[in-house]
């Protein structure tokens, strides 16, 4: 028996790509336990964290759908709520520690993805990328190729993140750099494609009102750099 004949319902690389986000989204949370102080015992909040970051596991396996916008939301929010029910510190370092995290999180996923796929798939392998998603036959040493590699560079990254921090990224100006990264953030980590999924119209008048203000602090921002 084969190993997709043993998940009749929901294809193994579903599997595979679900629980390589999961420890993606681990990772994230580990990054931030090393940062701010937290409320509860050190194992604790991994366990509820990594608790948390079930819900959008469960959501991946239950729809067979790992890129949608409602799981981007839902991972985005299991995050969201460790920091703010498990760590100290104001409103504003906790949100503002989370959109650099992702934000630099993002761009090295970009950058991997691009030299990898490009540069090692392509050239060695003789593999031209499309979308896991879109391709229900894919195999699995064909997934573990495409994803594996890219998502242990990811989560490597995330746990050096602290070391960063503490060095480097701390003495940043926070409140302007949060309105700088804001909208390529929530632009390109698919997380406001949930509203049109799940309001239609409504959730498209939603998406603009927000990127409109997005784009009004970013412009904020960047008048804010000759001043800095």
């Amino acid at each position: 028996m084969t190993l997709n004949q043993m998940f009749d319902f929901t294809p193994v690389y579903i599997y595979i790509v679900a629980a390589v986000q999961l420890f993606i989204g681990f990772s994230l949370s580990f990054a931030i336990g090393q940062i701010l102080p937290l409320r509860i015992r050190e194992f604790m909040y991994y366990l509820f964290s990594f608790l948390f970051l079930f819900i959008p596991f469960l959501y991946e396996i239950a729809t067979a759908n790992v890129q949608s916008g409602m799981r981007s939301f839902l991972f985005y929010l299991a995050l969201l709520i460790t920091i703010f029910l498990f760590t100290k510190e104001s409103f504003l370092k906790k949100l503002s520690l989370f959109f650099i995290l992702i934000f630099f999180d993002g761009i090295l996923e970009i950058v991997i993805c691009s030299l990898y796929w490009k540069g090692i798939c392509e050239k060695l392998f003789g593999l031209h990328y499309t979308p896991y998603i879109n391709v229900p036959n894919q195999k699995v040493s064909t997934i573990l190729i495409f994803f594996l590699p890219v998502a242990l560079a990811e989560i490597a990254f995330n746990f050096l993140f602290p070391l960063l921090w503490k060095r480097y990224i701390r003495f940043i100006h926070l409140t302007t750099f949060v309105e700088m990264i804001l909208l390529p953030v929530l632009c390109t980590n698919g997380f406001l494609i949930f509203l049109p999924e799940l309001f239609g119209m409504t959730g498209w008048i939603l998406l603009f009102f927000i990127l409109f203000v997005l784009s009004l602090l970013f412009l904020h921002a960047v008048t804010q750099i000759p001043v800095i």
